[in-house]
């Protein structure tokens, strides 16, 4: 689950390919148009098809991008639960 996942939904559905090596040493482009079964396979049916050395995801606009952990003292709680609240 990424922090986008409200809005524009899980990663793995904004996957659009896959460049594959199986254990044998082939190697596959995996898509909705080729090679299918791989694509699904690869993209939530299980584990155990190859290494997935390449992916093309769809990208979304993001404006402004929130990151890391607050974090305070307890002593400070009623201070910061009061400025939350108001």
């Amino acid at each position: 689950m990424g922090w986008l996942v409200r809005k524009y939904g899980l990663s793995v559905d904004k996957v659009i390919s896959y460049d594959v090596v199986t254990t044998d040493g082939n190697m596959f482009h995996a898509s909705k148009e080729e090679n299918k079964d791989l694509f699904w396979a690869i993209s939530g049916g299980g584990a155990n098809f190859g290494v997935v050395i390449a992916m093309e995801v769809k990208l979304f606009p993001v404006d402004r991008v929130y990151a890391g952990s607050l974090i305070y003292p307890r002593e400070a709680a009623r201070e910061i639960f009061t400025f939350y609240r108001e």
